[in-house]
């Protein structure tokens, strides 16, 4: 199961702090809602979900319900970052579309 975590940067004074978990949510749609409505360093507002590098982030988690499921998933992930780097052409001549 994946569940998506909103990180806020530690230090909104001068920014200079890490980023720490503010907030878990079932939805990203729910979790960029929340983000997007938070004051930034030193109260700034923006719309957090389209800027590439600011004090708030969504990060996916992936949930195990047991520790058989990390291999199983963490194998999952990998191929499914695998494939992504490959064109169409490339799957289609691999066989895999």
């Amino acid at each position: 199961m994946n569940v998506f975590a909103v990180f806020k940067n530690s230090d909104m004074t001068e920014g200079r702090g890490h980023k720490v978990l503010d907030e878990v949510f079932l939805n990203k749609s729910d979790a960029k809602s929340y983000m997007n409505r938070q004051p930034g360093i030193m109260g700034r507002k923006k719309i957090w979900s389209n800027e590439k590098y600011g004090e708030w982030e969504i990060c996916t988690l992936y949930l195990n319900e047991c520790v058989a499921d990390v291999d199983v998933n963490k194998r999952k992930r990998i191929k499914e970052n695998a494939l992504s780097k490959l064109s169409t052409k490339e799957k289609e001549i691999l066989g895999l579309i």
